[in-house]
């Protein structure tokens, strides 16, 4: 194996690793834009219980 075959197989596993980190980092970008989705969506369904709360509360004190 000659010296440009040795860097040419560098750069290749270079480029490989490179994919595999862009991929790794998409897929950590997507887990947590659906976290934060899920969060956001928790607590709506939080804040509507509280709402539902304070009025049952309302109408029984009323």
């Amino acid at each position: 194996m000659g010296k440009n075959e040795f860097e040419k197989d560098v750069d290749d596993a270079l480029d490989k690793v490179k994919a595999g980190a862009r991929a790794v980092k998409n897929k950590v970008e997507e887990a947590v834009k659906d976290a934060e989705e899920k969060l956001e969506n928790a607590g709506k369904e939080l804040e509507e219980e509280y709402k539902k709360e304070k009025l049952k509360e309302k109408l029984r004190d009323g």
